[in-house]
């Protein structure tokens, strides 16, 4: 599903995902760093990624955003991924995920926020109402950033996710707008205090 959306925040902004971003894109998915914990491994190629792209725009149960992080001066840097996958209009729920491959900018918050505008989008636009996500056991920094934006911990599927050929569980997060909310507020309020 395409989407115009642009959604601001102060260190990041998501934008509708486009081709001129999967060269990029596609160089990060070489990264053992990055795919490591990803269901999709190597080796990757555009063509590949261009399928995907195609595929998701097409979807009347995806949505897929760009992760620009702002610079200074300019347009912003292109990082990385952010998905809503299986909305279920229904239900008024779907499922998330999260690439973010230019690790020159991890560990800043960039993401943390930019799951928040993500989620912002999920209930406020959308008008969702539980939002999951599934993470490798040892994927510590996207269990831990997940947190930070408000999901929590709800079950796991014991061996359901292989990582450097060792079985690992795969645990299940949650979030609705409440938990979120709070997640948002604190954030806020943390970003207003360092300024």
């Amino acid at each position: 599903m395409r989407t115009t959306e642009r959604i601001e925040g102060i260190s990041c902004v998501l934008v509708e995902m486009r081709s001129m971003y999967l060269p990029l894109h596609t160089s990060y998915l070489q990264d053992p760093d990055v795919y490591r914990y990803l269901r999709l491994k190597p080796p990757i190629s555009l063509q590949g990624q261009i399928a995907w792209l195609r595929e998701m725009q097409d979807s009347p149960t995806d949505i897929i955003f760009a992760v620009l992080a702002r610079k200074s001066r300019g347009r912003g840097v292109f990082i990385g991924v952010m998905g809503l996958h299986e909305v279920d209009w229904r239900s008024g729920s779907a499922r998330t995920g999260t690439i973010l491959g230019a690790k020159r900018w991890w560990g800043k918050g960039i993401g943390t926020e930019a799951k928040l505008l993500q989620l912002k989008f999920a209930f406020e636009a959308l008008g969702l109402r539980v939002i999951r996500s599934g993470v490798a056991e040892p994927n510590l920094a996207s269990r831990k950033f997940l947190e930070k934006a408000g999901y929590f911990e709800v079950g796991r599927r014991p061996g359901s996710r292989v990582v450097e050929g060792c079985p690992c569980d795969e645990i299940l997060f949650l979030t609705m707008r409440e938990n979120w909310e709070r997640a948002w507020e604190f954030h806020r309020k943390t970003r207003d205090e360092k300024q």
